[in-house]
């Protein structure tokens, strides 16, 4: 199943307008601290975001190899049985 038949879930630009607004309100959050904390905190919220977006991107991969492989079955059992 190539591209032009998969589901798309998002409006267009949905997730780059979302990344956008979470890197902004991190610089937010980093420039109204003093000096030498915002500039902490603002490395501390872009590492911890950048790992949930990981962790969010691995969680989606497996869900598509599992209903992958329950297709897969399905169809085969299907082939199978006729």
């Amino acid at each position: 199943m190539g591209p032009d038949r998969s589901c798309v879930l998002l409006p267009a630009g949905l997730d780059q307008w979302a990344l956008r607004a979470a890197t902004h309100g991190i610089e937010a959050i980093g420039d109204a601290l003093p000096s030498p904390w915002g500039d902490r905190v603002e490395i501390v919220l872009r590492e911890l975001g950048g790992f949930i977006w990981i962790q969010i991107t691995a969680l989606i991969l497996l869900i598509r190899v599992a209903l992958s492989l329950i297709a897969t079955a399905w169809r085969y059992r299907g082939r199978r049985d006729a």
